[in-house]
């Protein structure tokens, strides 16, 4: 059970003012918090068998090898490229 002197102690820690007219209202909603907390933290969990949300499985394609253009013609695009890659101007922090 959650007394008001807990509440008005994590009030203070939470740098949060708390009426006392608010304080036993609070008291109960805080209580009832912690003994639902209290209720899913003893439940049973029963996990055998469980297979996710769905039972569907994709099915995925062979993965299939083609034959790649040469590199020479790639960077043809760019004049040859720059040591086998293509060039790309550096650009500063300030982004200019």
């Amino acid at each position: 059970m959650i007394t008001k002197q807990e509440v008005q102690w994590l009030a203070k820690l939470a740098k949060l003012n708390v009426e006392e007219a608010d304080l036993d209202k609070l008291t109960k909603d805080m209580d009832e918090i912690v003994d639902f907390a209290g209720q899913i933290n003893s439940a049973v969990v029963i996990a055998e068998g469980y297979k996710g949300v769905t039972t569907t499985v994709e099915e995925l394609r062979e993965d299939a090898v083609h034959d790649c253009f040469p590199q020479e013609l790639i960077l043809s695009n760019v004049n040859g490229g720059d040591k086998g890659y293509f060039p790309v101007k550096r650009r500063k922090a300030d982004g200019k």
